[in-house]
């Protein structure tokens, strides 16, 4: 039911403020429970609220400057819920997120094949395809508001199952599945996210196996040397369509109006860099309207200002191990180019809470 709700929070049309309602559901299915901490989930709430207390005096000493008296309530509390979900979340509970990503991602293959971006035909931007030849003009939603939403989430999806070992039986079908929804939706960051991700767990692997270590080499050598020859051979062709696909067929890599949006960021920060939007949430105007940062960390130091920004960075640092570092560094990079991480309380915060808190994170609960 808990990864039902959370699923359903991140589908078209459906508020944002659904997410809160396994947060209540956990709370009192787990009332009579006392709490089990670990070192890395004291952390985690300690500098919450820390970050919260300095969010709630910022809005305060600068009421003069907020449009009303409920903008005094941080929207950095909402932290606490998706550390309260990722606390209870239990394995079945993040199978079954898993599994309903996957449902998604065959609709995400389903729209593509029969050439239209949503199955919500009523939808205002619903649209048919004509042409395939850019990925990035021809991208399914799936049962999202827009390609990203269900792109992140297929991501997260191959994270968990991976940083959990699920479906060992089965990972293959799901991992080709994910992986041609991808493709479909062509989400750029995410695509080259994922090239890195996959580098670096193979370095741990070379790292940390040696039974295999020289079966691994061998195969990963083959492959290399099977893939270079094909490029060699297919050199100019396979670059161009390469590079088609990541410049929208232009002359150059797009990124989205960014570097307009990060510049606005920079002048807001230059004149705001100790207090921000006194810990508002900050969104400058342009064409399409209000855009956020498309940055996670420009985000925060906008809204809060560099002292309280930097107790985000301190969150992330003191909860890195071996076992979550490649994990939490993706997360990181993607939220370079995008709004992922720190939204309060989100799919992609609930996963990074789960992360953070450190491994094997199941049910961490006794009975009074």
């Amino acid at each position: 039911m808990i990864a039902f709700l959370i699923f359903i929070s991140t589908l078209y049309n459906v508020p944002h403020v659904v997410l809160l309602l396994p947060v209540l559901l956990v709370l009192f299915k787990n009332r009579k429970k006392t709490i089990l901490l670990n070192k890395h989930q004291v952390y985690i709430l300690s500098i919450i609220t820390i970050i919260v207390v300095l969010s709630f005096l910022n809005s305060l000493i600068h009421i003069t400057q907020l449009e009303s008296y409920f903008n005094l309530f941080p929207y950095t509390s909402l932290m606490y819920a998706s550390f309260i979900l990722a606390y209870f979340l239990e394995e079945k509970d993040v199978e079954l997120l898993v599994k309903l990503i996957l449902i998604e991602s065959i609709i995400v293959i389903f729209e593509f094949l029969f050439h239209f971006n949503t199955i919500f035909f009523g939808a205002e931007d619903f649209k048919k395809f004509s042409s395939f030849s850019i990925l990035y003009n021809s991208r399914p939603y799936g049962m999202s508001a827009n390609s990203s939403i269900i792109a992140i989430k297929i991501f997260l999806a191959i994270l968990l199952i991976d940083y959990f070992g699920l479906f060992r039986n089965n990972k293959l079908i799901f991992m080709v599945i994910f992986f041609l929804a991808i493709v479909f939706t062509f989400p750029r960051t995410i695509l080259v996210v994922i090239l890195i991700y996959y580098f670096l767990k193979y370095i741990s692997y070379i790292k940390l196996s040696t039974k295999y270590k020289q079966r691994l080499v061998a195969i990963t050598f083959s492959l290399v040397l099977v893939f270079s020859v094909i490029a060699v051979l297919n050199a100019k062709k396979i670059s161009d369509k390469i590079y088609d696909q990541f410049t929208r067929g232009g002359k150059k890599i797009e990124l989205a109006g960014r570097p307009i949006i990060w510049t606005k960021y920079f002048d807001f920060i230059k004149s705001h860099k100790w207090f921000g939007n006194y810990s508002q949430k900050f969104e400058i105007e342009a064409e399409k309207g209000k855009q956020h940062a498309h940055n996670s960390f420009i985000q925060i130091v906008a809204n809060h200002g560099i002292l309280i920004a930097a107790f985000f960075i301190i969150l992330l640092i003191c909860n890195i191990t071996n076992q979550n570092y490649i994990y939490i560094l993706v997360l990181v990079l993607y939220s370079l180019f995008q709004y992922g991480i720190f939204w309060g309380v989100s799919l992609t915060d609930v996963v990074l809470f789960l992360f953070l808190q450190g491994k094997p994170k199941l049910n961490c609960s006794m009975d009074l």
